[in-house]
């Protein structure tokens, strides 16, 4: 299967001098259309900043990150495109709306996209997704019913990518 998102030999360091934090170093991976990856490891070992380099919030200090096997480069407005065209973002803070539904947390991102598909097609896109991933159960509920908070954003952050991915 073809490449979707790929970084070649990233690197992330901030600061300089005495205060120079190393948080990725030399980090290259694969992924392709409708992989689900997890990245595993202790407390600050650059898991998080890794992901923010894949989903293009922050720029590597080194390395690549290519799309579709074009390179993003550095133009600002550029990244922008491409996050709203590829990315649903799920940030660790557990930054979804609990008082909404499933359903409505899956169709955020969907609302904001360029192609715009219509409610019908977006609901349809949204339960089919959400069967596919055996969740089809929780549709209506709202995101603070369900148990297992940290492992249902680990699936909106896959529903979202595969939605983005039509």
């Amino acid at each position: 299967m073809e490449a979707v998102l790929t970084v070649c030999n990233i690197s992330k360091v901030y600061g300089s001098g005495r205060t120079q934090v190393i948080a990725v170093r030399n980090v290259s991976l694969s992924i392709a259309a409708g992989e689900a990856v997890a990245l595993m490891g202790p407390s600050g070992s650059g898991k998080s900043t890794v992901f923010i380099v894949l989903g293009l919030i922050i720029r590597p200090t080194k390395g690549s990150v290519l799309i579709q096997g074009a390179e993003v480069g550095e133009d600002e407005r550029r990244r922008a495109q491409l996050r709203n065209k590829f990315f649903g973002y799920v940030h660790q803070d557990f930054a979804i709306i609990e008082n909404e539904t499933v359903e409505r947390n899956v169709m955020i991102p969907l609302e904001y996209a360029n192609a715009r598909p219509s409610r019908q097609e977006r609901r349809s896109r949204i339960r089919m997704v959400l069967d596919q991933v055996d969740l089809g159960w929780a549709l209506k509920k709202n995101a603070s019913q369900l148990s297992s908070f940290i492992s249902i954003l680990f699936l909106f952050h896959y529903l979202l990518f595969l939605l983005q991915m039509g």
